[in-house]
């Protein structure tokens, strides 16, 4: 029963909200009230260098807010959207997995049917954790960085960062979060020995919205 209401809604949705060329509601960002859900374009509908996921007013299509992360597009590869919201739709945590871990995640503070505020937190957790990591093996670090050179976004720096809730049930500030950080995501025996990097941090959000990230822990 519960998975026809859901394909209900969502066929609903999709015949009913005015929305551009190109795009849907992704089905799983739908609000508890079924007031709000976020938008994605298709694959032949992606602009490079533009944030195009959005916050959106399913009656009307309006625009809430434009997601602070870069586009998550319909069947994109290697990639799995999966926001999360609050019981009381207050908080939508804003997630997506990549192949070699997260490429989103993105807290929006909802308010009467407004953005009060966002807080990118993989963004910071990535500049934090390339930081800690280049200063607990800088000869490493750069072994690492010239062996990535050429491996394409997946990978900063030559590492694959992964910034994953650390918590269970639906956000809520404080918010816990931990970053996994590594050279060779592919644990491939050939990978140099000399640009083998790979360690963990944790994370706060407090409820204030600040960052605070714990040491550095090689592995």
């Amino acid at each position: 029963m519960r998975s026809f209401v859901i394909l209900a809604i969502c066929v609903g949705v999709a015949h009913a909200t005015p929305l551009p060329a190109g795009f849907t509601i992704v089905p799983s960002s739908i609000s508890p009230d079924h007031k709000l859900g976020v938008i994605a374009p298709d694959v032949d509908h992606v602009k490079e260098h533009e944030r195009q996921n959005k916050l959106v007013e399913i009656a009307t299509g309006k625009v809430i807010a434009t997601i602070a992360a870069d586009t998550r597009f319909e069947h994109e590869n290697n990639t799995d959207i999966k926001p999360v919201w609050s019981s009381n739709g207050k908080w939508l945590e804003w997630r997506a997995d990549g192949k070699w871990g997260s490429v989103a995640l993105v807290l929006l503070e909802i308010d009467h049917g407004a953005v009060k505020r966002q807080i990118d937190v993989r963004e910071p957790a990535v500049k934090a954790a390339l930081a800690a990591a280049k200063k607990a093996n800088p000869k490493a670090y750069a072994a690492a960085k010239k062996e990535g050179e050429g491996e394409g976004s997946w990978f900063r720096d030559g590492f694959a960062i992964d910034v994953h809730p650390d918590h269970e049930g639906p956000p809520s500030l404080p918010f816990k979060f931990a970053i996994e950080l590594t050279s060779n995501p592919k644990q491939l025996d050939s990978y140099p020995v000399a640009a083998r990097l790979a360690g963990t941090m944790t994370g706060t959000v407090d409820a204030n919205g600040e960052l605070a990230f714990g040491p550095f822990v090689t592995r």
